[in-house]
């Protein structure tokens, strides 16, 4: 995860069981929303629903729907990387 992207110190949104943060990709810059969800914070049935969200967002291709571009996993967290929405 952070071999590619890097934070900003821009928080996104928070919620019950972790933070979007604002990152850019280090090869291009481009900003992409990175959603942290803390594994000590979720149960086994949270995890499979999460699992299941990456899941279908991975396939979703609208111009309405906000794009997955993928996601990684460590020991203590998952990383939804997703693009980032500006309003210019």
């Amino acid at each position: 995860m952070r071999k590619k992207y890097e934070a900003t110190d821009k928080i996104l949104g928070q919620g019950a069981f972790g933070t979007v943060i604002l990152f850019n990709e280090k090869k291009t810059r481009k900003e992409m929303a990175v959603k942290i969800i803390r594994k000590e914070r979720v149960n086994e049935c949270q995890m499979m629903i999460m699992k299941d969200e990456i899941s279908i967002m991975s396939r979703m291709d609208h111009k309405h729907v906000i794009k997955h571009v993928e996601s990684f996993e460590d020991s203590r967290y998952v990383f939804m990387v997703m693009e980032a929405l500006t309003n210019a």
